[in-house]
């Protein structure tokens, strides 16, 4: 029964969250239908009652928010399902879904109800008695008619002229876009956005919508609403995403005019290449994107870079104050705390003097010394001004709060940042103005739009000091931009570079094989430098096929892992993975999704006896290891812990958490429990800013373009006391050897020293 057929006014009954499946995730649900004139669209075995089929439906395009309000036109096919305790069991595939429109009164009655809060039974009866077929229409263009209702109200009033005019809104949207095959929920985002002027807004600007749609969902309506192909506007839009997308995939800044027609040939194949390249042109006469040199940036991106090279600038050409008094004071410390630093930290509290200064330096260098040092002395020079400490992520924030004994934030905490649908991500919550002392640490970590924020949230006043530290050899923003390179590299701020590591004795091989890929000295041509043994163990597993190796791999993973549990404990053994989600591929195989699944049906396995709760395609159990996703009051984003209850209460469940630098157990209901990950493996780049007493790592040529030396740099040097990597030595050599890429693209560097230049 793959015949195509229209099934109308649709109610749904109930709805049933399916499994995961290739394309995404699909919903299934219970509606019912009227038979009369439409029989023949049903199977002859579909469940009846009366006139009523009742019947199963699965579709991608049925917008879970709106199923209960809504009856729907549906277009599709019977297949046979193959979950129904009857053999002869049929499912509706809807391959479209649209609206319709209540017509009878049963019809217009049942939509108050559902639609319009407050409006009961009784109401909604009343209501379409008075006004009968032209209910709706009435209700939305003509409200004031429905003050002559008993017991109508102004509260009722609104939300019934509401519903009537978002539903005779989506209606017209509907017919407008009918050869478009947009899905529901696209016309649903359509209509809240633009309420009445939803239509005028999709004939007449139909590009306006990229910022809510995206722009191949827009693209795909204005050209089913006869737009041309090389219409300016198009191009427009066009190179506007192209822009983004260049950027985007990169972490750049700012893009060549190469970078950005080569995604317009993705997003508009069919126009010829003059046309791309006038219209790049024309765009950036426009303001929508501006030219510097070769490079061509968002206006927005552009004017945040130019404010932040200012500020930056500022600091910068300040002239050093209080020498005297920081030496006097940092005397003083060493004195006290019975400690000489050495001369590069020593260098590094005597740029107090400075608005601005840098410190950078690999993992145990003493970054974390010197800071202490610095905020010491600050606060003997400035004893009554403020000091705050500030990281990207909260767990980065954590850690330095524990390091340095004083309490510290997040950046988007401290510049009272909250989510915004803008090229930050974020919008200021309220004007934030910072003084005193500020200390910034992981900026490795640190995009451009999340420094702008805090750099302008900075006054620059005689006591401000801006002390930023990081490593340069770890990985990348996952944001664009990559400040703290770019402000060592202009020689503008002054910097000092810590380089002798404290953390670890001189005859730790995890240290040696740290500070060797460091420094490129790993492997000499063919010749190994790195020292194996019982502290940094190498298990080589080769294997030509690559799914043959990952299966090799994993395994040892799984016994390496078990070893490490009974030696470290659970929370003193992780495994650290380049990848985090599963493609289906052999890079997919090891990534953590996959090793997780795989070490939980090894050490923690499903039983018919233990509860478990399935969320996100997760399934988690009592004794699970996991991580925290999100910040909140309570936990940070990648805080662990282990699941120590799951229970049912009034039909609710409920999940006990006991997070390991907690003592309370933290109480999680379902939503909540969508915010953690499974975690006896998290990626590489969650693991930036922690320890751990043993590390495995696997390493295999599938993981592609994450076989890199900051990748690998980064999981060897999380291991304090036993590391083990797993795989193919031949990938390892390739790793360290593939150094991260030069910076990206971005003029804040030449722009400071510009400004710098100027003054």
């Amino acid at each position: 029964m793959n015949a195509t057929v229209t099934i109308k006014k649709c109610s749904m009954n109930k709805i049933v969250y399916a499994p995961p499946v290739a394309n995404g995730s699909y919903t299934v649900c219970f509606f019912t239908a009227n038979l009369k004139g439409q029989a023949a669209a049903f199977p002859d075995n579909i469940q009846k009652c009366g006139t009523t089929a009742f019947f199963k439906v699965s579709s991608y395009h049925l917008p879970k928010s709106l199923l209960n309000k809504m009856s729907f036109n549906l277009e599709g096919h019977w297949e046979k399902d193959t979950n129904a305790k009857s053999q002869d069991g049929h499912i509706f595939i809807a391959e479209k879904a649209s609206e319709s429109l209540p017509e009878t009164t049963s019809e217009i009655i049942k939509f108050f109800e559902k639609n319009c809060k407050g409006v009961g039974k009784v109401m909604a009866t009343e209501i379409a008695n008075a006004f009968g077929a032209k209910t709706l229409d009435i209700c939305a263009h003509q409200p004031k008619k429905l003050e002559a209702i008993p017991k109508m109200t102004p509260v009722l009033l609104g939300n019934i002229n509401s519903a009537c005019l978002s539903a005779l809104v989506r209606a017209d949207v509907q017919a407008l876009l009918k050869d478009s095959n947009v899905e529901v929920s696209v016309i649903d985002k359509i209509v809240e956005e633009y309420s009445d002027e939803a239509t005028t807004i999709l004939r007449c600007e139909p590009y306006k919508t990229v910022s809510l749609l995206g722009f191949s969902t827009a693209d795909k309506i204005a050209m089913s609403l006869g737009e041309d192909a090389d219409s300016v506007r198009r191009m427009h839009a066009a190179t506007v995403e192209a822009q983004k997308r260049a950027c985007a995939r990169t972490g750049n800044m700012c893009a060549e005019q190469d970078a950005i027609k080569a995604q317009l040939q993705v997003l508009t194949p069919e126009v010829s290449s003059d046309v791309m390249d006038k219209a790049i042109v024309e765009v950036a006469q426009t303001y929508d994107i501006v030219k510097q040199g070769k490079y061509y940036y968002d206006k927005s991106d552009f004017l945040t870079e130019r404010k932040m090279a200012a500020k930056i600038a500022e600091l910068a050409c300040v002239k050093p104050s209080k020498e005297a008094e920081i030496e006097k004071a940092f005397i003083e410390w060493q004195q006290e705390n019975s400690m000489i630093l050495s001369p590069r930290q020593a260098e590094a509290v005597r740029n107090l003097k400075y608005r601005i200064s840098i410190v950078t330096g690999g993992p145990g260098t003493g970054k974390t010394t010197c800071l202490r040092a610095i905020m010491d002395v600050y606060h003997k020079v400035w004893p009554s001004e403020h000091i705050l400490l500030m990281a990207p992520t909260g767990l980065a924030a954590k850690r330095m709060a524990e390091s340095t004994k004083t309490n510290s934030a997040t950046i988007h905490k401290a510049c009272c940042l909250v989510p915004a649908d803008n090229n930050s991500g974020f919008v200021a919550q309220s004007e934030c103005r910072i003084c005193g002392f500020v200390g910034i640490d992981e900026m490795s970590m640190v995009g451009e739009h999340l420094f702008a924020f805090a750099i302008d949230a900075v006054l620059n006043s005689p006591s401000t000091r801006i002390v930023l530290l990081g490593d340069t050899d770890q990985l990348a923003p996952v944001s664009r931009g990559d400040v703290l390179r770019d402000l060592i590299q202009c020689s503008v701020i002054k910097t000092v570079r810590l380089d002798v590591n404290y953390r670890q004795g001189s005859t730790s091989t995890i240290t040696d094989a740290s500070i060797k890929i460091r420094e490129n000295r790993a492997y000499s041509g063919m010749t190994r430098n790195l020292k194996f043994d019982d502290e940094f163990n190498f298990i080589s597993v080769t294997n030509p096929d690559q799914k043959t190796e990952a299966d090799q791999i994993l395994s040892r993973v799984v016994e390496e892992y078990q070893k490490g549990v009974a030696k470290y404990g659970v929370k003193g053994t992780i495994i650290l993975t380049p990848t985090h989600f599963d493609k289906g591929t052999a890079t997919g195989y090891l990534c953590k999704n996959r090793v997780n699944a795989v070490i939980q049906s090894v050490v923690n396995p499903k039983t018919d006896t233990k509860p478990f709760l399935e969320v996100n395609h997760q399934t988690f159990m009592v004794g699970d290891r996991i991580i925290q996703r999100r910040n909140t009051d309570q936990v940070i984003n990648g805080d662990l812990g282990t699941i120590i209850s799951i229970n049912k209460v009034d039909n609710e469940t409920r999940v006990e958490i006991i997070f390991d630098s907690k003592e309370d157990v933290l109480v999680y209901d379902s939503n909540d429990v969508k915010d953690i990950e499974l975690a006896y493996a998290v990626t590489i780049h969650s693991s930036q800013g922690s320890e751990f007493p043993c590390c495995i790592i696997p390493v295999s040529s599938s993981y592609g373009p994450m076989l890199t030396k900051p990748v690998y740099y980064i999981g060897i040097t999380r291991a304090k006391k036993k590391l083990i990597l797993i795989g193919d030595e031949e990938a390892l050599k390739r790793a360290v050897r593939t150094t991260r890429t030069q910076g990206r693209k971005s003029l804040l560097g030449p722009r400071i020293l510009k400004k710098v230049q100027a003054k």
